[in-house]
């Protein structure tokens, strides 16, 4: 369910600012495997899951995984945008 998933994600954002990293982690893979799986993988709600990923997977110098990850949400939000809408210049 769609609001499930954003309590789930708002949780581990809270999480992260507590400097709970590990749980932090966990929430924000599971909300991302399940808005890949309910919403699919270019919905702006997952390209965002992905970027939230890879903040705290910086904070806790997981620098490789963040950079794939952020790499990917860039991909994403190129198809989606377009290469020129702000989204995608940020």
């Amino acid at each position: 369910d769609e609001s499930t998933l954003a309590i789930v994600s708002d949780l581990a954002l809270l999480l992260h600012l507590q400097s709970k990293f590990q749980e932090s982690e966990d929430m924000h893979r599971q909300a991302l495997v399940g808005r890949e799986s309910t919403l699919g993988e270019d919905h702006v709600d997952t390209i965002a899951s992905l970027g939230n990923l890879a903040d705290v997977l910086v904070t806790t110098g997981h620098l490789v995984e963040a950079e794939e990850l952020q790499r990917k949400a860039m991909q994403r939000k190129e198809v989606v945008f377009g290469p020129n809408h702000p989204s995608t210049l940020l």
